[in-house]
């Protein structure tokens, strides 16, 4: 779980990180009740929230164990890890821990684990979408800076003066100087020794 610290900078990052918590959560909740046969002290048993227990863990159950755990529990279950019978020291054949999911729970999951990846993206500037960058004109030629990202890219910058820019870098497929969010910041550094 989340613990209480001085406010970031971004506060939209820290609420977006709560609710994605509240979903995964929320989620092992819900798999828990319709897959888990495992008992009590098994360590792969996903413990519900108990609010009358004695002790603070014992009232957040596997929460206490943080979103980390939650995430690699609902991994296993989405895997179907643990679902064969598992072989007793007498040499007889217990119920397995978990049931595979059904259809409708990879279906929760899968939507889930979206939604979480949406907000999260959305909140970091990091899903789809293309930012001029005032008061930064490209330091070889002054023309702008346009900034895009998108989901499972790295960020880039492209110069809008196109091929006659005299950038060291390569030219994307509509003629205009591209390079790495990074890489560009390396640039300008060496640019301006």
């Amino acid at each position: 779980m989340l613990r209480e610290h001085p406010a970031p900078l971004n506060v939209d990052a820290l609420d977006a990180g709560l609710a994605i918590e509240r979903q995964v959560f929320a989620l092992a909740d819900t798999l828990a009740a319709a897959v888990q046969h495992a008992g009590h002290g098994d360590p792969r048993r996903w413990d519900f929230q108990h609010p009358g227990a004695a002790d603070a863990r014992g009232a957040a159950g596997s929460r206490a164990h943080g979103l980390h755990f939650a995430c690699v529990w609902v991994e296993g279950r989405v895997l179907d890890e643990d679902t064969e019978p598992e072989q007793q020291l007498d040499g007889t054949l217990a119920v397995p821990p978990f049931d595979p999911l059904p259809p409708h729970l990879l279906h929760e999951a899968r939507r889930t684990a979206r939604l979480a990846e949406g907000r999260l993206l959305r909140t970091l500037g990091l899903d789809q979408r293309t930012t001029p960058i005032p008061d930064r004109p490209c330091p070889w030629c002054g023309g702008e800076l346009t900034l895009y990202t998108a989901p499972d890219e790295a960020p880039r910058v492209t110069c809008s003066t196109g091929s006659t820019c005299t950038a060291p870098v390569d030219l994307d497929r509509r003629g205009r100087r591209v390079w790495e969010w990074g890489g560009l910041l390396d640039l300008i550094g060496a640019a301006q020794r």
